[in-house]
């Protein structure tokens, strides 16, 4: 990748999402110790998208990240060319 600064910044903004959809679900009343119900069905999709589109968006960049670099082909010498000294 040629810009590991775009990687990081959808890193941050896709770690944003988890969080702040994580924050939207509890507070529409999805929480483990309070009854369902609260929350309407608009409500869980948008919440739940964000959260799906969140950790999509983790798993993408993270992996853009952490991928090793490249060599840079235009230093090396090619296989058939050996340096003569």
């Amino acid at each position: 990748m040629k810009r590991p600064s775009a990687a990081v910044i959808g890193l941050v903004v896709s770690a944003g999402f988890c969080v702040g959809f994580t924050g939207y679900l509890i507070y529409v009343g999805l929480r483990p110790d309070a009854p369902s119900g609260f929350a309407t069905p608009a409500e869980i999709y948008l919440g739940g998208g964000g959260l799906l589109a969140g950790v999509l968006g983790l798993a993408v960049f993270l992996g853009l990240v952490l991928r090793p670099a490249e060599p840079m082909r235009d230093q090396m010498p090619a296989d058939d060319e050996t340096p003569r000294v």
